[in-house]
């Protein structure tokens, strides 16, 4: 092998080297940013949380659509619901393309009981739209109750 090729080779190496620690280095950078702090607002967008003061354990679907969010649309996607435990908090963050203050632009959490989703099957809560609290907002109204949604597992209707 000539000289030219071993430093080119030494050269393209070292340089894929260089490319991989940079990013690994770069991404919790990165991951950190996406997160929330205290004054709720971030440089990629503002958060909002979900606050379980429940005794129970819940689980929470989201939807910016401007369709109303149901059971139907939380469990067609397949995704798995996070769940909370009692005093746990959910994060959603808006990024900064999301936050303009579209009309029908709406932020929706439809809320589960771990007790609700053990009672019926799927297919019931599909079907009947059963659920224990859905909250629509929009960003005026989420800025005005400072990105804080508190579930205490208290129907209203009682």
């Amino acid at each position: 092998m000539n000289i030219t090729k071993k430093v080119k080779n030494i050269f393209s190496s070292n340089l894929k080297r260089y490319i991989y620690v940079c990013m690994m280095c770069a991404l919790p950078f990165l991951c950190m940013s996406a997160r929330c702090d205290d004054d709720h607002d971030n440089h990629l967008g503002y958060c909002v949380y979900l606050e379980n003061e429940s005794e129970d354990i819940i689980y929470v679907g989201t939807s910016e659509n401007k369709g109303v969010i149901s059971p139907a649309y939380v469990f067609m996607h397949g995704e798995e619901l996070p769940s909370l435990q009692p005093g746990e908090r959910f994060e959603f963050v808006i990024t900064g393309w999301k936050r303009v203050n579209r009309p029908g632009q709406y932020y929706q959490f439809i809320v589960f009981k771990k007790s609700t989703l053990e009672n019926h099957d799927m297919r019931e809560i599909i079907e009947k739209g059963i659920y224990d609290e859905r909250y629509i907002f929009n960003f005026k109204e989420l800025e005005q109750m400072n990105f804080i949604i508190s579930f205490t597992g208290k129907n209203y209707e009682e």
